[in-house]
């Protein structure tokens, strides 16, 4: 299973909407967050996306929303759907998560889940 991560807003823009559409279906899990947060977090380059690699268009298979404030990162989701899962799908994403921030000094990365999930 070849995956990719899209990070560029213009390369994930076509996955906003799904991204946004798996967070509501799974709010009990990560929590709800307004429909304009993802088109906002892909904008500005804090939405990274695993795309599989289907002959003549990608597909979504999972996402990492992240953002906080220099020098820390802060992770706000992570969701890979169930038939991606064991597939490193989430280990991919939170690796370029990494690089990123690394790249730009930052130096934590923090992920904390609400009391009520």
């Amino acid at each position: 299973m070849k995956i990719e991560i899209l990070s560029e807003p213009a390369d994930i823009a076509e996955f906003v909407r799904t991204v946004q559409q798996q967070a509501d279906a799974h709010k009990k899990a990560l929590g709800f967050l307004p429909k304009r947060v993802y088109s906002e977090a892909a904008l500005q380059s804090k939405l990274l996306v695993a795309a599989l690699d289907r002959k003549k268009r990608k597909e979504y298979a999972g996402h990492l929303l992240f953002g906080g404030i220099f020098p820390r990162g802060r992770i706000f989701q992570i969701f890979v759907p169930a038939r991606y899962r064991r597939n490193s799908v989430g280990e991919q994403l939170l690796r370029s998560l990494i690089a990123r921030m690394e790249a730009a000094h930052y130096l934590s990365i923090s992920a904390h889940v609400a009391a009520d999930l």
